[in-house]
């Protein structure tokens, strides 16, 4: 598990920012970090095994690089990440990481609220029995 984990750190923290962990939130420093990356793999692997793909392009590159037959033109490249559901996805999961706190703190404080107005009632009714 050791193992996995010096990877992952290497792969996450040290390779992106050059050796400099430190840096894993600066913008420049992970861009440089990308670019070093992409010309080290475009340097390493040999170029019949390598293939820059941008969806956009469609099946044909993909296929061809696969050595597969394209599907039928009835069957459109997926689209799963367009803009639209990426955006959708986050604005959902923005609103459950502030939602469910509200919903388990709610009750709590209302609770709360009820045994502190409870105390403060039973403290003000023997005040006034005191003092009758």
């Amino acid at each position: 598990m050791r193992t996995l984990a010096a990877y992952n750190r290497e792969v996450m923290l040290n390779v992106p920012t050059g050796g400099r962990p430190e840096l894993y939130q600066d913008l420049p420093t992970l861009e440089a970090g990308y670019d070093a990356w992409v010309d080290f793999v475009r340097k390493t692997v040999p170029k019949e095994r390598l293939l820059e793909f941008d969806v956009r392009q469609g099946w044909t590159p993909l296929c061809k690089f696969l050595g597969k037959d394209e599907p039928p033109k009835e069957k459109p490249f997926p689209h799963i990440n367009d803009g639209k559901v990426v955006d959708a996805t986050v604005k959902a999961l923005v609103l459950i990481t502030w939602i469910w706190p509200i919903l388990f703190a709610l009750p709590l404080f209302i609770i709360w609220s009820c045994v502190a107005s409870n105390r403060y009632r039973k403290q003000v009714a023997d005040t006034s029995k005191k003092d009758s």
